[in-house]
């Protein structure tokens, strides 16, 4: 079988570089919801915004502790919902 020519310094390179790249990108989770606070938990009277808020703190470490950057985008019911994840995902690429 022929044995597959060397890719040429310059190609070895940028994909090094592309790879390093890709790792960080794949590596970040942004993480999007309500924010709990704005939430009617009438329904679940054995939840409230701050057991949620725990919750959603929680998930994120242990998100972090298997490597992730990781980071809550938490939103309101629809006012700004949209512009809000427009600029957390604008200021960092995911």
């Amino acid at each position: 079988m022929p044995r597959k020519a060397a890719a040429p310094r310059a190609a070895r390179s940028a994909d090094s570089r592309v790879h390093a790249i890709c790792s960080v990108v794949m590596n970040r989770i942004l993480l999007i919801g309500i924010e709990p606070t704005l939430v009617d938990f009438s329904s679940m009277p054995e939840l409230d915004a701050a057991k949620v808020s725990q919750g959603l703190q929680t998930q994120l470490q242990h998100l972090r502790d298997l490597g992730f950057d990781a980071a809550w985008c938490l939103t309101d019911l629809g006012a700004t919902a949209e512009a809000v994840v427009r600029a957390a995902l604008a200021a960092q690429p995911y």
